[in-house]
């Protein structure tokens, strides 16, 4: 059976309402849906990282897929080189890699505090990408392309440029949020191939 792992957003719940829609749609096409926990509070990347790598080993199949969103696409896209799923959805992936770190404005470093900046900067997506094997589809809404200082459309497009399977989707009018109605839609038309 095919399975599918859903790594949530920065401070959210895979079993959540935001992802009540996931769980549904692609139980309906048959895969077995293994939503992520990861411990938010007090823990940087490197620690969600460790968390998710441990949920994976146990649950893993024969054929695995990784749907992250935001941060949650952060840690899939870190840990596809090594953990090899068959396809990977990176949606509305947080900019927060060394490369960016001198872009992200000082208010964001320092809600995320010394310690998570730190941690962000040992990870360099151009180092990553390019050791990606999965077929991969990279999402982000316009709106949140606008609204984020570009960093998030950037983002989006610089790691579609460096993983070698991968296809890119700009979807109109949604922002970050992967309960919008445009991002729900487009993620199913691309999951039903």
């Amino acid at each position: 059976m095919k399975k599918l792992f859903i790594i949530p957003g920065g401070w959210q719940n895979a079993n959540g309402k935001e992802y009540t829609w996931l769980h549904t749609f692609f139980k309906n096409k048959g895969y077995e849906v293994i939503p992520v926990k990861i411990t938010w509070q007090y823990r940087t990347l490197s620690d969600w990282i460790a968390e998710f790598r441990e949920q994976f080993e146990k649950k893993k199949g024969t054929e695995n897929h990784i749907l992250g969103f935001s941060f949650g696409a952060m840690i899939a896209c870190i840990t596809a080189p090594e953990l090899k799923p068959k396809k990977l959805y990176l949606s509305s992936l947080s900019p927060y890699f060394a490369e960016n770190m001198s872009k992200v404005p000082a208010r964001w470093r320092k809600h995320f505090g010394k310690k998570r900046v730190t941690d962000f900067t040992t990870y360099h997506y151009k180092k990553i990408a390019p050791h990606i094997t999965a077929h991969t589809h990279v999402f982000y809404g316009s709106i949140e392309g606008e609204k984020w200082n570009q960093l998030m459309k950037r983002q989006a497009k610089d790691i579609h440029n460096l993983i070698p399977h991968s296809k890119l989707y700009e979807i109109q009018g949604a922002d970050h949020d992967i309960r919008d109605e445009e991002y729900q839609a487009a993620v199913k038309k691309i999951a039903k191939k």
